[in-house]
C-alpha cells in the first residue's frame, strides 16, 4: 500500500511558521495550522532550522515601564527597548490585565495610513489614472480563449471570503488576546465589553472592563468587573511586591472606601 504524500506547505504556512514558531505555545501553533500535526511541524522546523525562542525574563524595572507606558507606546518600541520579542511584550501585558488607549491606537493608525511609505501606498494608481481598458469590451482585450479560462476564477454576485462571519458570532483573536463578536458586517467588537454593556449599559470614560480571574478566555459576565485606570494600575503593580506588602494595600484600599462611604453617609 502506497504512503499518502503529506499536502505541501504554502507561502502563507511558511511566513506563519517562521513569524509564530519561536513564540507562540503548542496548543496555538496547532491551531494556526488546521491539518498540521506535531510531528508534521516538527520535521517542517528542521528543515528550516528554526529553534523556539529562549524566554524572556521580566524585572520589575521592566514591569513597572510595562503599566506606565503600555497603553499609549507602541509594543514593538518597548520590545526593541526591552531586547525581547513582540510576543513576549504582548503575553506579559496580557498576564497584567494592560490594554492599548483606543484613541492612542486609533491616531497611531492613523498616521501610518497617511505615510506615503506605508504597505501598497506607493504602488497605488495616481488620482486621474484610467486603465487601459476603459469603455472596452471584455473580447476587445481578451481573446476568446482567456475569457473561457477566466470563467472559472470569476466572482459570483453575492460572493464573500470563505471566513466571513455572520452577525453574533464569537472569534478567539490570538495577536490581541481577546474574544471578538461580530455586531454587523465589518463591525467587531471585544466581546467582554460587548457583554458587559448588554447588561450594565456603556462603559464609562476612564473605565476598564477587567477578568477578576486574569484569565481573558475565562469571559463570562460573572467574571468580569467594570474598574477604573487607577484601580488597574493599581491592581498590576501590586502583583510586583511580596504577600505581606500585598496585604498592606488591599487593607489600605478597604480602610479607604470604608472612610468615603462613611463621610458620605
Amino acid at each position: 500500500m502506497m504512503k499518502a504524500k503529506s499536502k505541501p506547505w504554502t507561502l502563507e504556512e511558511l511566513d506563519n511558521l517562521k513569524k509564530y514558531y519561536p513564540v507562540l505555545p503548542w496548543n496555538e501553533l496547532l491551531q494556526l495550522f488546521p491539518g498540521r500535526t506535531k510531528s508534521k511541524i516538527k520535521n517542517k522546523v528542521a528543515r528550516l532550522g528554526l529553534k523556539r525562542q529562549t524566554r524572556f525574563w521580566f524585572t520589575k524595572k521592566h514591569i513597572d515601564y510595562l503599566v506606565k507606558n503600555y497603553s499609549t507606546m507602541i509594543s514593538q518600541d518597548i520590545a526593541d527597548k526591552f531586547g525581547c520579542s513582540l510576543y513576549s511584550i504582548y503575553n506579559k501585558a496580557y498576564s497584567l490585565g494592560l490594554e492599548k488607549d483606543k484613541e492612542f491606537m486609533a491616531n497611531h493608525f492613523k498616521g501610518k495610513a497617511m505615510d506615503p511609505n506605508h504597505g501598497g501606498r506607493k504602488y497605488h494608481f495616481e488620482k486621474g489614472h484610467e486603465p487601459f481598458n476603459k469603455g472596452m469590451k471584455l473580447d476587445e482585450y481578451m481573446s476568446p480563449e482567456a475569457i473561457e479560462k477566466s470563467k472559472a476564477t470569476r466572482f459570483q454576485s453575492g460572493h464573500k471570503p470563505h471566513n466571513t462571519g455572520r452577525d453574533g458570532e464569537v472569534r478567539w483573536r490570538p495577536n490581541c488576546g481577546y474574544y471578538y463578536i461580530r455586531i454587523k458586517e465589518g463591525h467587531w467588537m471585544e466581546y467582554h465589553r460587548y457583554l458587559w454593556e448588554q447588561k450594565n449599559g456603556p462603559i464609562p470614560k476612564g473605565y476598564n472592563i477587567f477578568f477578576k480571574d486574569g484569565n481573558r478566555r475565562n469571559c463570562t459576565i460573572e467574571n468580569l468587573e467594570c474598574i477604573s485606570n487607577a484601580e488597574l494600575a493599581r491592581r498590576n503593580t501590586i502583583h510586583n511586591y511580596p504577600s505581606e506588602v500585598k496585604d498592606l494595600f488591599r487593607l489600605r484600599s478597604s480602610l479607604s472606601k470604608a472612610i468615603k462611604k462613611s463621610e458620605n453617609i
